[in-house]
């Protein structure tokens, strides 16, 4: 929806230019609008800056942030893409009584709590789900949360309380991002709007860099700057400003499970209930909606059921010449059975890499892949498309991945006598170097790109990462089967990459993203199924494929799942050959990493994933550390 932002300083300073920095640093975040909110201690004021509408302007009669010459202890900023509400009324930052918010996400029952709020006494201004949520917390303050259904990052400044307070949705779908020295807090929507801002240095966590080149994301509330964290999924952060120290607290924990539900018909039927009703409250908007369309069953369910509440919504499939993850043909057999306009991308694989520059900027990491999503975000922005549905989650909820299925295996190993062992099967075999070892540490490894012999290497030390890891995730229960590996599921491979990588991509192009299987509810839902009926017969999601059967064609049906994997080494021609070694020698001179490493890559010729994570290293270094240099 938005790009958030703000600076608090134990004393008082000029802040203009620096909030006016970290607003345009997210103009991509929100093209629609932008406000700035300043407070001196005594008065506060909302401003307009120079990508302002004149419609806000006027309406809520605004003046000039470069006419503001005072120093502040507070400033916000804004960047608005509207969704609901597109009137200067829904205009951010807003305020009401002691309370001004800058709020980037949706809050999805928000006509409900509206009506709840209105019998209070409450009277609205506007149509939006900003002023509803302004309200629910001056009404409820942050006892709030357990009413809101919906993805959200937002801060708040309580002039009665005197306390900025910053939350983020219970699975961390939004972004929120901070820094904090003990005598300012900077914050925002990512990484570079922190940055921006001037008055956070550049210091290279290197823990988190071995463990970005492991498993391709950082863990926990850390990132690849060490003065930079990242807000908490189901958490909130206060600020007192009188002894201006932050705490955070936990609103929200992911549920222990009960497996209370086996029964297959009931199970069944409460998930298309919840999943029903949550895409019905993710297409409520006031602009153009759309849905990702594979050929898989996630994001077909996603789209058959869209098209009942929207008939006619456009469905957009990204097919790929010559290389095997395409699945345009059967998304276009789904197609075919709803009531959609499909419109299909093709591309070449070689088409990915040329956005490679504004792809490292968007995910704020070094990225050992190409994103399909980027190009298809693009292609919904050239539809006009604002908001878009996928079938995100639904491997993570439901046992989707090859790991779920190769973990039964496991704890079935670890009860055979180690004389039985040469006589399992083939498949049993591969599972037996992970029979001795955690839950949390099975995770790690079968997420894992590159291990730590090649990490030592590359970084000339002689440590582990999974150590790293295992801290971040302290807080989960080690030795809980499935329940271990499906909140690793939910609060790093969600939270920490997928979450980040869709809204990054798709807020890059100016399009929010939803995600109808990450409701609250089908979350819940989840942990108390049992986990013998999520994997019947030995089969992989097989409530979801038994759902299905009711939405999906045969051809769906029947596909193995894909995944998206790119051969590298065979995309690459001459040009980008040479791109990608002259980027390996700038990253050699930095003497970042141990150049035997790159000398050897580059005598090689090839250009295979370690080459890639390379490339994309100096890319981060370029746009992260070398941009923001004074």
């Amino acid at each position: 929806m938005c790009g958030i932002g703000g600076i608090v300083l134990k004393e008082p300073s000029y802040i203009n230019d620096s909030l006016k920095k970290i607003s345009q640093s997210m103009f991509r975040r929100g093209k629609d609008d932008q406000g700035f909110y300043l407070f001196n201690g005594i008065k506060q004021s909302i401003y307009y800056g120079n990508a302002t509408s004149k419609e806000s302007i006027l309406y809520h009669n605004l003046k000039s942030i470069d006419s503001c010459l005072l120093q502040s202890n507070i400033g916000f900023t804004h960047r608005r893409l509207s969704i609901i509400d597109l009137s200067p009324k829904g205009f951010q930052p807003m305020s009401f009584e002691h309370l001004t918010i800058v709020f980037n996400g949706e809050i999805y029952n928000f006509k409900d709590i509206r009506d709840e709020l209105k019998s209070f006494g409450y009277s609205f201004k506007t149509e939006s789900d900003t002023e509803v949520l302004l309200l629910a917390y001056h009404k409820w303050g942050k006892k709030v949360f357990p009413k809101l259904n919906g993805m959200y990052a937002f801060a708040i400044h309580d002039r009665k309380n005197r306390e900025i307070v910053l939350a983020k949705d219970r699975f961390g779908i939004k972004p929120l991002f901070y820094s904090y020295d003990g005598n300012r807090f900077v914050f925002g929507s990512d990484i570079k709007a922190v940055l921006s801002s001037g008055m956070v240095e550049r210091e290279i966590n290197h823990d988190q860099m071995r463990v970005n080149f492991a498993i391709s994301a950082c863990s926990g509330k850390d990132t690849l700057l060490s003065r930079i964290k990242n807000l908490s999924e189901g958490n909130y952060l206060s600020l007192d400003l009188d002894s201006f120290t932050i705490s955070k607290t936990t609103y929200y924990t992911l549920p222990k499970y009960c497996e209370n539900l086996k029964d297959q018909n009931f199970t069944i039927d409460k998930i298309e209930e919840i999943l029903f009703d949550s895409t019905k409250l993710r297409l409520v908007s006031d602009v153009s909606n759309g849905v990702f369309l594979s050929g898989g069953i996630d994001s077909s369910l996603v789209t058959g059921i869209a098209s009942i509440h929207t008939p006619g919504i456009k469905a957009f499939t990204l097919g790929f010449n010559g290389i095997d993850c395409d699945e345009s043909f059967e998304a276009a057999a789904n197609a075919k059975m709803f009531n959609v306009k499909h419109i299909i991308k093709k591309v070449s694989p070689i088409d990915l890499t040329k956005d490679i520059f504004d792809v490292v900027s968007a995910f704020e990491e070094p990225y050992p892949s190409l994103s399909p999503s980027f190009i298809l975000a693009r292609s919904l922005k050239e539809e006009g498309i604002k908001v878009s549905l996928s079938g995100l989650g639904g491997d993570e909820l439901f046992f989707g991945y090859n790991y779920h299925s190769k973990y039964r295996f496991k704890r079935l190993l670890e009860y055979l006598p180690k004389w039985k062992i040469p006589t399992v099967g083939k498949f049993l075999k591969q599972v037996e170097k992970y029979s001795n070892i955690g839950d949390l540490e099975y995770y790690f490894y079968v997420k894992t790109i590159f291990n730590d012999e090649i990490i030592n290497k590359i970084f000339r030390e002689n440590r582990t990462t999974f150590s790293v890891f295992k801290k971040s995730y302290n807080s989960i229960e080690d030795g809980k089967g499935l329940k271990t590996i499906q909140d690793l599921d939910m609060k790093w491979y969600l939270a920490r990459h997928q979450f980040y990588r869709d809204d990054q991509f798709l807020m890059y192009h100016g399009i929010e993203g939803r995600f109808p299987f990450l409701d609250h509810r089908m979350v819940e839902l989840s942990y108390n199924i049992s986990h013998d009926l999520k994997m019947k017969n030995r089969k992989l999601k097989y409530l979801l494929k038994t759902l299905a059967r009711k939405y999906l064609s045969k051809e769906s049906l029947s596909m193995k799942k894909k995944g998206f994997i790119l051969p590298l080494e065979k995309l690459f021609n001459s040009e980008l050959y040479e791109f990608s070694f002259d980027q390996l020698s700038d990253l050699k001179k930095r003497g970042v990493v141990n150049n035997i490493v790159i000398d050897t890559k580059i005598a090689e010729k090839k250009v295979d994933t370690l080459v890639w994570q390379l490339v994309t290293l100096e890319i981060w270094y370029k746009l992260f550390i070398d941009s923001f240099k004074e």
